[in-house]
């Protein structure tokens, strides 16, 4: 794999590539030196060896970085997915409301003409039956 492969994977696989070229020049490095150490040599080996330690624990986190990142960005994509559906059911809530309070206003515009009309009527038997029985109002 390429570094511009690794790239186009993204940070995960650019991390992973690291790893594997950091890999292979190590070995490469310590199997070279093996073949004829002096002191100096051995001294070499060692810092090598302590900057290959803090390169592969680098690595390490920028590994776990990569994962946290990723973790993050997925929590994101399920809070946006999260966010559309609750704007989707708010619009829903509001058409309903507003169909409900399109209802209420008719019915209360039905429940003022009815009681004029029952007025109407109760002023109207009234009426009736005070010219009936003209002797009860006495």
């Amino acid at each position: 794999m390429t570094f511009r492969e690794a790239k186009k994977g993204g940070l995960g696989q650019t991390v992973l590539w690291a790893k594997q070229v950091t890999a292979l020049t190590a070995n490469d490095l310590l199997r070279l030196m093996s073949a004829s150490r002096t002191a100096s040599d051995m001294d070499s080996a060692t810092r090598l060896d302590a900057a290959l330690k803090r390169l592969a624990a680098a690595l390490d986190q920028l590994e776990a970085a990569a994962a946290r990142r990723a973790d993050a960005d997925a929590g994101a994509a399920d809070l946006e997915e999260e966010l559309a559906i609750m704007q989707d059911d708010r619009s829903r809530l509001a058409v309903e409301l507003d169909g409900a309070l399109a209802r209420a206003k008719s019915l209360q515009i039905a429940n003022v003409e009815v009681a004029h009309r029952l007025e109407r009527a109760s002023a109207t038997v009234r009426a009736i039956l005070a010219a009936a029985d003209p002797a009860d109002t006495d």
